[in-house]
């Protein structure tokens, strides 16, 4: 049996990001949260977002794998410019390091963690908790980062979260397809 990888999963938000560091089989998740203001200035926004960047990055480290969620490219809200900000922030940062990311597309997230692609907020907590009653998976972005994680401990084989149903079994295939030839560690 080879040595465990370390693989995180990234639930990046501005309000609240969530992380899941899958490490030994074992599952570590924080959430790094900051507040921003409306009437923010420029030079105010860019170091909130190097900020939050920077205590991503250091509780992350170097694993060999980092699984992100896309970017929804069909969300409006608020923010939009800075949330696309954090992230490539995060994303250069990681390839910079040698660390290995790859990118899982909302819908498929969803669908391989509770099997519908369309699952809500709520699913997603729920079908997380179900899986690791032992961990304290409190809030929609740590619940989809541990969802995250568990994909990144799947690519490096050395899964954490069981036996695949039908669906999630689809949502997994449609995530290999999209890795292609992915180099890890």
């Amino acid at each position: 049996m080879s040595a465990a990888k370390t693989v995180v999963g990234l639930d990046l938000s501005l309000t609240g990001t969530g992380l899941a560091r899958v490490v030994k089989g074992g599952l570590e998740v924080k959430r790094i949260g900051s507040s921003g203001s409306a009437d923010a200035t420029l030079s105010e926004r860019s170091g909130r977002l190097h900020f939050m960047a920077e205590r991503i990055l250091d509780w992350t480290g170097t694993p060999v794998l980092v699984a992100i969620e896309s970017p929804a490219y069909r969300s409006f809200s608020g923010h939009a410019h800075d949330r696309s900000g954090l992230w490539w922030s995060v994303v250069s940062a990681l390839f910079s390091s040698g660390v290995t990311v790859a990118e899982v597309p909302p819908a498929t997230l969803k669908k391989y963690a509770t099997g519908k692609g369309t699952a809500n907020k709520d699913a997603m907590i729920a079908a997380m908790v179900r899986r690791f009653p032992d961990v304290d998976i409190n809030d929609n972005n740590i619940a989809d980062a541990v969802a995250l994680g568990c994909v990144a401990a799947r690519l490096v084989d050395q899964p954490i979260d069981g036996v695949l149903s039908q669906a999630r079994g689809q949502a997994w295939k449609t995530i290999t397809d999209r890795m292609g030839d992915l180099q890890i560690g």
